[in-house]
């Protein structure tokens, strides 16, 4: 009976110890379960902030491309009034090209009639 008390005497701390060890250990465990859920909500928080984001720009990019379709509307349109303009402004200088001659040649043929 003596050494069944000693067995048990001996048996029943280390068997404690055994608890309190196991009991740290899934403390332990616990903090790190909880620290790795609490880095995969902020990973969940920044990829929700990065497709928010990117949705963000793709909005903005589509707005560029319609105004720069409208610019670049805008652009060719004054362009073709320049052109046009221009091809008038030619057919002006011509106009008065032959005018001028018209009256180089009246005023020679006023000088020769007179001489």
């Amino acid at each position: 009976e003596r050494q069944a008390t000693t067995a048990r005497d001996t048996t029943i701390p280390q068997v404690m110890r055994l608890i309190r060890e196991t009991a740290v250990g899934h403390q332990h465990q616990a903090a790190d379960a909880e620290r790795d859920r609490s880095k995969v909500e902020g990973f969940h928080s920044v990829l929700e902030n990065v497709r928010a984001n990117e949705d963000y720009l793709m909005k903005r990019v589509q707005e560029f491309q319609t105004e720069f379709k409208i610019v670049e509307g805008n652009l060719n349109e004054k362009a073709a009034l320049a052109l046009q303009s221009a091809e008038g402004l030619r057919a002006w200088q011509d106009d008065v090209a032959a005018q001028m001659a018209q009256l180089r040649n009246g005023l020679r043929q006023k000088e020769t009639d007179e001489s």
